[in-house]
């Protein structure tokens, strides 16, 4: 089967790479199309049975703080015309590009398919508006035409069937972890939160970073944070670490590789994170395949997964204080630890392994290819 997938960008390039090359290990050809950097014309990359399309674009993003890029691709119907596919699947319906690949579509009559990783991002009430407004008039079109909609978690499916699109029409499929790189360890460093993610408003940090203060002032002096990630809400945390006096308990990683990201992953006691939003977040998938005994918030995309007590600890959005309690809680139960730590390696490899969801996959497909509506 060869397959084109459109994404308006990548925000984590190896978890995309990584997941094209899985599908391309079971015989089928990839064609993935994104939004390339400051270029004048298409770059075409290939990696195996993947190829890669770099496209020239304008990004019509004029505020960081909403999405990193919104790209509009330049003469688009050209960078596909000769390119041979069975099925287009077009990444997140929020996006102005996701749109022009749905009119290609529409005009070249091929199967289609729109993935939602996440239907919106919860931000100010203004942003969020907006976005939903969005989702109720352009994105509704694209629900309503594409074949099939694939959802990583059931609220978001709740959701869009609630706009009027028939459930049928409709699959939860959830996102794959790799479970071969992301393992647990025996060495850990003592008392060691860590969160990784993309510092932005939606990932609640602000309220993780109120957590460890409390935290702090409760006799907890030596507990330390380490935060992998970047984005435009950097210089904020960098600023509220400084409020709250943190400089010595909280290390910024910025960016990492992810073998690297693996390796902390499995050093450290408790992840933490404090989203307000999610869709089916790889960073937390990532810290439970590592057998990591994680504090997170009851929120969409989240609670979805986690059932309390038994995989990970669930505490309300926008609650430090309770948040703080519940990482007190495991930095003194070690047998707690133990106990989350254990059941949430042995979920993920039997639900999100590669393994697992790549022929879940490709049923999906499949399905699509037969031309079901």
């Amino acid at each position: 089967m060869r397959l084109l997938i459109v994404y308006p960008y990548w925000t984590y390039p190896e978890v995309a790479i990584e997941f094209l090359m899985k599908i391309a290990e079971r015989g089928h050809e990839i064609i993935a199309i994104k939004a390339g950097d400051n270029i004048k014309k298409v770059i075409a990359h290939k990696i195996d049975n993947v190829i890669i399309y770099d496209v020239q674009n304008l990004n019509l993003s004029f505020n960081v703080n909403i999405v990193e890029k919104y790209p509009y691709f330049i003469n688009f119907d050209e960078v596909l015309r000769g390119i041979e596919f069975d099925i287009l699947i077009i990444q997140l319906p929020l996006f102005l590009s996701s749109i022009q690949a749905l009119k290609i579509g529409k005009k070249l009559r091929k199967p289609m398919v729109t993935e939602v990783h996440g239907l919106y991002a919860n931000r100010n009430l203004i942003v969020t508006l907006v976005q939903k407004i969005y989702l109720r008039s352009i994105g509704l079109k694209m629900f309503r035409e594409v074949d099939l909609i694939r959802c990583v978690n059931k609220t978001d499916a709740c959701e869009i069937a609630r706009y009027g699109i028939s459930s049928d029409k409709i699959r939860v499929i959830p996102n794959a972890v790799n479970t071969d790189l992301f393992v647990p360890s025996e060495n850990k460093d003592e008392k060691t939160l860590f969160w990784s993610g993309r510092m932005v408003p939606e990932k609640g940090l602000k309220y993780l970073l109120k957590a460890l203060y409390i935290l702090q002032k409760s006799g907890y002096k030596d507990v330390r944070l380490i935060m992998a990630g970047d984005g435009p809400e950097r210089f904020k945390i960098i600023n509220l670490i400084r409020k709250y006096q943190l400089t010595n308990n909280v290390r910024m990683l910025g960016h990492v590789p992810r073998k690297i990201l693996a390796k902390y992953l499995s050093l450290a006691t408790i992840f933490v994170f404090p989203s307000l939003r999610e869709g089916m977040p790889i960073a937390l998938f990532e810290a439970l395949a590592s057998g990591l005994p994680s504090v997170c918030t009851d929120v969409p995309g989240i609670k979805d997964y986690i059932t309390h007590g038994y995989n990970a600890l669930l505490v309300p959005p926008k609650n430090p204080e309770i948040m703080a309690d519940a990482i007190a809680m495991l930095l003194e139960d070690r047998i707690l630890r133990r106990k989350l730590s254990e059941n949430a390696r042995k979920y993920v490899i039997t639900n999100f392994s590669y393994q697992k969801i790549i022929p879940v996959l490709e049923k999906f497909y499949e399905e699509v290819s037969r031309g079901i509506r």
